[in-house]
């Protein structure tokens, strides 16, 4: 190959031409070990030691998973300018550091979930152009100003299963487009007044299965778009009135696995739009009438596996456009006539699991078409 530019370039000069070497188009990246290896076999090289380096520039996906990475070496990805997804999940990193990624200007997508990362304080700054950035299945017990700084792109964070103590509300703050964050089992125990005010683009928020106690009204100020809020499985044990009064946009709210054990109206203030509430294994005893007239909108109400004994009149008033009523698993025994009249869009009873031996469709104001499953249904 030397011999033959030589040639080309002694022929070129006997005609006059200018002509200019050719940098090599091929290198060795053996040093990058398993990574080395997985940008060869992207690229379609036959083996690390002879790899092009104009098919290594325009290479946009690299797939790194279940490879047993432990460790990347500096300048791993260098020369991948064009990389705009890198899949790093299911590998055993314990470390990655603010040079590990560097040159990657144009990643959109990083994914590093399931490994064993514990710190990631020095930030993804060096990645401008990042939308999607998957942190979950990790040791990861600390976010700071830095964790985030300059990420204006990102969209969607997942950091769930991890071992946070606190999401620091100045963590947030340059994450201004972001759409999608999902939080949730971790060991997070508060959150602070106007705690995502500079995340107005935010759609759903996860936070099921931490240790929140506490939520008050403040803390979801300027959410006006979120629509779907799990605080399920946390360790909440009242919802104070019109909380999610500014959750304008809302239409799915989990509170299950809570110790909420009274529910009224008031918590249910504001312009809501419901269409799915879940409140199971609360050890909510009784249901004050009309607690939920106010969400016209609501198709799916869970109330299952709580200690409610008793289903009177007016229990669920105003929900015309439930689908399905889940109150399985309590202590129901009684069940007063006309209970049920006002549910004309119901299609799914699920009383089953409680004390009542049979229910009558006509005694209950149910239509024929309602299906209660697992229980004798009389005329």
């Amino acid at each position: 190959m030397k011999k033959f530019r030589i040639l080309r370039y002694c022929a070129a000069l006997s005609f006059g031409l200018t002509f200019t070497l050719d940098s090599a188009e091929a290198i060795n990246i053996c040093s990058r070990g398993k990574i080395g290896n997985a940008i060869a076999k992207a690229v379609g090289a036959k083996n690390c030691q002879d790899v092009d380096k104009k098919k290594m520039a325009s290479l946009k996906t690299l797939d790194l998973r279940k490879l047993q990475i432990a460790k990347i070496r500096p300048h791993s990805f260098r020369g991948l300018t064009a990389l705009v997804e890198l899949s790093l999940e299911n590998n055993k990193l314990t470390k990655i550091s603010s040079s590990t990624f560097a040159n990657l200007n144009g990643l959109e997508k990083l994914q590093l979930e399931s490994n064993q990362i514990e710190d990631i304080s020095f930030g993804f700054g060096n990645l401008p152009n990042l939308k999607v950035l998957l942190l979950g299945h990790n040791e990861i017990s600390k976010v700071n100003s830095s964790t985030f700084k300059g990420l204006t792109h990102v969209t969607w964070i997942n950091i769930n299963n991890n071992q946070l103590t606190h999401l620091p509300k100045k963590s947030l703050h340059d994450l201004t487009a972001l759409e999608y964050l999902y939080a949730y089992n971790n060991k997070i125990s508060r959150l602070s007044k106007a705690h995502f005010e500079r995340q107005p683009q935010l759609e759903l928020l996860h936070l099921n299965l931490n240790r929140i106690e506490n939520i008050t009204k403040a803390n979801f100020l300027g959410l006006t778009k979120l629509t779907s809020l799990r605080l399920d499985n946390n360790k909440l044990r009242k919802v104070p009135d019109g909380v999610f009064g500014n959750l304008k946009m809302l239409q799915d709210l989990y509170l299950d696995g809570n110790k909420i054990r009274n529910i009224k109206s008031a918590m249910f203030s504001g312009p809501l739009k419901l269409n799915w509430l879940s409140l199971g294994g609360n050890g909510i005893e009784t249901i004050p009438k009309y607690t939920f007239a106010k969400l016209k909108f609501l198709k799916d109400l869970f109330l299952e596996n709580n200690k409610i004994s008793k289903i009177s009149k007016k229990y669920f008033a105003g929900l015309s456009a439930l689908t399905n009523l889940y109150i399985y698993d309590n202590r129901i025994s009684t069940i007063e006539d006309g209970s049920f009249t006002d549910l004309k869009s119901l299609e799914g009873l699920y009383l089953n699991g409680n004390k009542l031996k049979s229910v009558s469709r006509k005694n209950l104001g149910i239509l024929k078409k309602v299906s209660i499953p697992d229980v004798k249904v009389l005329p």
